[in-house]
């Protein structure tokens, strides 16, 4: 089966919640999660036989208990989700890497590698080399370089699979169209590749990873750079966060982040807290629901391992006025593939995004 990450994201936390229905259900699981990452760490798929067919088996069950493969593409997929949904589904679960221009996958994850935060080699009809990205300081250079050891740059794809580009209408040709045919495509040694716009590197077994895309990386006030997708990889394992946004306005100092949050989770915490409230935008809007979210997903991103210029200094929570997920294939927030159109989020959440800014000023003075 082929997942969008985004819905083995929803994955993830529809079967958190299950697995803590009771207290027995609860160890049950923890335990079938602790065996299954053991066997991850070793290569292995899958939790040991017994909490495979007495924790696991049920969940299989909801996709037909026979899938023998999962594969995910058009974002990346979380290493803990990784682990997590391949002890539970008792199957490989691997990404895999491609572009519309390219004919989809250009590259994907051997059957037997459970390396984590990469896309696997190329595949046999695919070329692929790596462009110096000065501006962001990616280049090939930084393989000889003891600090770094690998070849950075924008990820090129090459060979039979990549279209002749984009189609220019002979009697109404469209000059932004054509001008694109000729930046998106280049010709090296005879071979055609398409300018993926996405950061990669090389590891030492041939294998890609990608880091970010370039269009997709806030630069803060010391010129270091926030890889926005890594930020909101860490968000995803909090069990407030459905989808998350990060955000990095021109001129600011830090980045900030809004969260479509899991419903359940929110009225959870409401009940916690003494709230009547019923769900919707003046809850989410509540200080203390904001602050519990907050402290956690702080502690989330500080477990992930990021640093504090990648911390988000504020966030906000959204979701429509009816109190449905606020981002949609459906409202056009999202693409088909679930992925984040970010300047149409940004431009419909202007006034929270301001209000995050303006927060994070008013703590600094």
């Amino acid at each position: 089966m082929l997942f969008a990450p985004a819905v083995l994201d929803k994955v993830y936390a529809a079967v958190q919640v299950k697995f803590s229905a009771s207290a027995t259900v609860k160890w049950l699981a923890g335990k079938g999660l602790a065996s299954g990452k053991y066997n991850f760490e070793q290569g292995q798929i899958g939790a040991s036989w017994f909490y495979n067919k007495v924790v696991f088996s049920k969940v299989q069950a909801l996709v037909g208990g026979r899938v023998r493969l999962m594969a995910t593409g058009s974002a990346p997929l979380s290493p803990d989700i990784q682990c997590f949904i391949q002890t539970c589904f008792n199957c490989p679960v691997r990404q895999g890497y491609g572009c519309t221009e390219t004919g989809g996958g250009s590259a994907i994850g051997h059957l037997l590698d459970n390396t984590v935060s990469q896309v696997g080699p190329p595949t046999p009809c695919t070329y692929l080399r790596l462009r110096d990205w000065d501006e962001g300081n990616y280049r090939n250079s930084d393989l000889d370089n003891k600090a770094i050891g690998v070849r950075r740059g924008e990820v090129l794809l090459g060979g039979p699979s990549i279209c002749d580009g984009y189609f220019v209408s002979p009697t109404n040709p469209d000059a932004e169209i054509a001008k694109k045919n000729e930046e998106d495509f280049v010709t090296i040694d005879g071979i055609r590749y398409f300018c993926t716009g996405d950061i990669g590197v090389v590891d030492a077994r041939g294998c890609l990873k990608i880091v970010d895309r370039k269009k997709d990386l806030f630069k803060g006030p010391s010129g270091e750079y926030v890889a926005l997708s890594k930020v909101e990889a860490a968000l995803k394992l909090c069990p407030f966060v459905e989808m998350p946004m990060v955000y990095g306005k021109t001129g600011g100092t830090s980045v900030i982040a809004l969260i479509c949050p899991q419903k359940p989770a929110i009225e959870t915490l409401k009940e916690k807290l003494g709230i009547a409230d019923a769900y919707g935008p003046a809850l989410l809007k509540r200080p203390e629901i904001v602050d519990a979210v907050s402290k956690d997903l702080a502690q989330q991103c500080k477990a992930s391992g990021l640093h504090p210029f990648e911390t988000p200094s504020a966030y906000a929570l959204v979701c429509s006025t009816d109190g449905t997920v606020a981002w949609s294939p459906e409202n056009d927030l999202l693409t088909s593939t679930m992925k984040l159109k970010r300047p149409a989020i940004a431009t419909l959440h202007a006034a929270e995004i301001d209000a995050c800014y303006g927060a994070k000023s008013a703590a600094s003075k």
